[in-house]
């Protein structure tokens, strides 16, 4: 003889329907998307960062290379 499954009908505390709306707008929908979508913005990979670092790479051999 095999169980049965057991199904439950839980609802969490702190939800309530008033909070759970769905938009059926599709600019609402796509801000939503573009919102949570962002990418993290990192200072060791912004460009103004690298552009810096090159500059910084390049003076550094440039001035190493007058010990030669």
């Amino acid at each position: 003889m095999a169980k049965k499954n057991k199904r439950f009908s839980y609802k969490p505390q702190f939800q309530s329907e008033a909070v759970k709306q769905e938009p059926t707008d599709f600019k609402t929908q796509w801000r939503g998307l573009k919102d949570t979508r962002k990418r993290k913005i990192n200072l060791f990979t912004s460009p103004t960062f690298l552009i810096l670092a090159l500059i910084v790479i390049l003076i550094v051999i440039f001035w190493l290379s007058r010990y030669e």
